[in-house]
């Protein structure tokens, strides 16, 4: 008999890995493909790791309750963020609270425009303003920021948070009123279209296979939506519709990605050639070397190659150094 607080086999490192991106795969989707994009490891690790995670593993309750938890501690610990940011943290929160409860109807700093919004727009600037708009925001708003930025992110608003103390609160309102007004001012001039709700869900799912299209419930889609966006789903084919300036551009940045062979596998001959004669005559004589020992290895096509090879493409669109208008998709009746 097995006590039944304790699994009976000590779990592998490998399978505490599965467990907690199994689960993050089934609760966030959009966050276990940025995290699983960022892992250190090489094409084919990634792609049977990836296959083993979509397979749905079987492992026992105290099995995943104890790699969960083992997270989870780990996150809690201090080792990512410093324990004493945490506390400054809380003396932040618990200071605005008075605040916040005798002017329930004050509107936040994000009732304007989201998060997300003054996320990417301070992507573009220096670090250390993070750490400003961390100590200008209130409890309220700072939970609403970190309830939803990756975690990641998290840590970078944290680390520029904790290497500065500004006291004066004119300024600080001051720093919040010119950062609203510099992000109303980007608007007017007018967002590309690839930033708008539809683009973005189309960036969503057009990375999904049909296979995972039938196991993601909470994308919550309706067929007829889903039907109106495929036409905007970006493929690795759709490189041959960029002009020959473009398809240059973004064979040199896949092959500086180091996934070029995985993705000219998808092509034919012919149209291999022709996508490989913007690179130099040696580095194409590596490319067909790599491409001959992966057709022997493995017949099938990778999953993870045709993420990497879609998300390449849609940041050099935003990047503006490829044609913007390619499977941009427009407003659809009805949003807002």
């Amino acid at each position: 008999m097995t006590n039944k607080n304790k699994p009976s086999i000590k779990l592998k490192n490998i399978d505490k890995v599965i467990i907690v991106l199994s689960h993050l795969y089934k609760v966030n989707t959009s966050l276990f493909l940025y995290i699983f994009k960022e892992l250190k490891l090489d094409i084919f690790t990634k792609e049977k790791l990836l296959t083993r995670i979509k397979e749905m593993p079987i492992y026992s309750q105290e099995h995943t309750r104890e790699s969960l938890s083992e997270c989870f501690n780990l996150l809690q610990s201090g080792e990512l963020v410093p324990i004493s940011t945490l506390h400054k943290l809380e003396d932040q929160i618990n200071n605005s609270y008075e605040e916040t409860h005798s002017d329930s109807n004050k509107l936040s700093f994000f009732s304007e425009f989201p998060v997300e919004d003054y996320a990417s727009f301070l992507s573009e600037h220096p670090h250390p303003i993070k750490g400003l708009l961390c100590h200008s925001l209130s409890g309220k708003e700072l939970k609403e920021l970190f309830s939803t930025l990756a975690i990641d992110e998290i840590s970078l608003y944290l680390k520029h948070y904790q290497n500065m103390s500004p006291s004066n609160e004119k300024c600080q309102n001051a720093f919040k009123l010119f950062l609203l007004n510099k992000l109303k001012l980007k608007k007017k001039q007018g967002l590309k279209s690839s930033h708008s709700k539809t683009q973005k869900l189309v960036e969503i799912l057009e990375i999904f296979d049909e296979e995972t299209f039938t196991k993601i419930d909470q994308l919550q889609v309706s067929n007829d939506m889903t039907e109106k966006l495929r036409p905007f789903f970006l493929d690795i084919e759709d490189i041959l519709s960029f002009n020959t300036q473009d398809q240059k551009t973004i064979v040199n940045t896949l092959n500086e990605k180091k996934i070029l062979p995985q993705v000219i596998l998808n092509f034919n001959e012919e149209t291999r050639l022709t996508l490989l004669s913007n690179l130099s005559e040696r580095q194409r004589a590596i490319i067909l070397e790599d491409i001959e020992y992966i057709s022997k290895k493995s017949d099938k096509k990778s999953d993870i190659s045709k993420f990497e090879c879609i998300h390449t493409i849609r940041q050099l669109q935003k990047e503006q150094k490829i044609d913007s208008n390619i499977k941009q998709a427009t407003q659809l009746e009805g949003e807002k």
